[in-house]
């Protein structure tokens, strides 16, 4: 098998891959975000209630930083699968037009 198969077959693979890391990190995200969100103070304190408001405001500065990260995985899966898929022809062409040289 020549390298641009094999190069061509590993960016198949990487670009599978990809989508379905993305996708087990969305269903883990959507199972871990409801714990996170709304905290309650644990007691009717001022160290209780800040403490509370501080665990709230970090956990939704993390779905801001989450939220973005997903969709930047997103458009690289996108953008990798868009190459891959507009490379692929010429890559077969080229192993089309390498296979008669070679016998």
């Amino acid at each position: 098998m020549s390298f641009e198969a094999t190069q061509l077959s590993e960016l198949v693979a990487a670009v599978s891959n990809l989508q379905g890391t993305n996708s087990a990190l969305a269903a883990r995200y959507a199972a871990a975000a409801a714990p996170t969100m709304g905290v309650a103070p644990a007691a009717g304190d001022v160290i209780s209630a800040v403490t509370a408001a501080h665990l709230n405001a970090q956990s939704a500065r993390l779905h801001a930083v989450y939220g973005q990260a997903v969709v930047a995985l997103d458009i690289l899966a996108r953008v990798l699968g868009a190459t891959v898929a507009v490379e692929a022809p010429a890559v077969v062409a080229n192993l089309a037009k390498a296979e008669p040289e070679a016998s």
